[in-house]
């Protein structure tokens, strides 16, 4: 009641939490619309989680063209798991073609932003040996690439 309430009020929090209560519920439409309503408002975490739904087509068509632009807002503010999730679109191929380069640099992002998430983080340094080993040569130019980034905000 009390996020149904705040979340009316505009707070922007609340309607992100609201939104995941949602889609806990399986409720996507309604998720979607409260991720929408602070999305709207440059939610880092709210972006993140627009995205994951029009990644997998929950309470929406599934549109990984409209997730990836959601996951890179949401990388640009700072969000690690978006990061991470903007590496496995390229690894993946779900953008194009696959493009290790690229997972790797966004993999490389993910590790410095992943510090107080400790699954994201677990789940990068795993990955993380392995991608540089795919790239051989060209590994050192990743994580140089990958390092010098810096997102538009940092929203914690």
């Amino acid at each position: 009641m009390w996020y149904s309430k705040s979340a009316e009020q505009g707070n922007v929090e609340a309607q992100n939490s609201l939104g995941s209560i949602y889609q806990e519920e399986k409720n996507y439409q309604g998720a979607r619309l409260w991720f929408e309503k602070a999305a709207a408002k440059k939610n880092a975490l709210a972006l993140n989680n627009l995205a994951y739904l029009h990644d997998l087509g929950l309470g929406t068509e599934q549109n990984r063209k409209m997730a990836f632009d959601l996951y890179l807002q949401s990388a640009d503010l700072g969000w690690g798991e978006a990061m991470w999730n903007l590496a496995n679109m390229y690894g993946a191929g779900q953008v194009g073609a696959p493009d290790l380069y690229q997972a790797c640099v966004w993999t490389m992002r993910a590790e410095r932003f992943s510090a107080n998430n400790g699954n994201l983080a677990m789940h990068v340094r795993q990955a993380k040996p392995q991608i540089l080993k795919l790239l051989g040569g060209r590994a050192s130019a990743c994580e140089q690439e990958g390092n010098a980034w810096s997102p538009q905000t940092v929203n914690k």
